[in-house]
């Protein structure tokens, strides 16, 4: 028999006063919900430059979805210390488009459970 894993892991990097960490923790919690996914949401402070280049950190807020980041071209870039946007659409938000999040919590979702398992 599988064992399944309970939760996905997102992550919600960011700075302790960020304004949208919460909206973006709100978006990963209702998009997840619409996708039947059951999630552990976590979120993780970003207090100092150094903290940001230890950890590889690419603006906040970040959202890592068992330590890959939303984005997985982010990864490429240099780590930095500043507020982040993400393209949505034709402009740019400080949350990531709920296309690109619904994508990437599907395809991290294979063995976890599922709200209703």
């Amino acid at each position: 028999m599988k064992t399944r894993k309970q939760a996905l892991r997102v992550e919600i990097a960011g700075f302790p006063d960020c304004p949208n960490c919460e909206p973006a923790a709100h978006l990963v919690s209702d998009t997840a919900k619409e996708l039947g996914i059951e999630v552990r949401i976590v979120r993780h402070n970003i207090e100092s430059k150094e903290q940001a280049m230890r950890e590889n950190f690419h603006g906040s807020p970040s959202i890592l979805i068992e330590g890959r980041d939303v984005e997985p071209a982010a990864e490429q870039r240099p780590s930095t210390y500043a507020c982040r946007v993400y393209r949505v659409g034709n402009g740019m938000s400080g949350v990531p488009d709920r296309a690109l999040l619904r994508s990437e919590l599907k395809r991290h979702a294979a063995g976890y459970t599922r709200i209703g398992d």
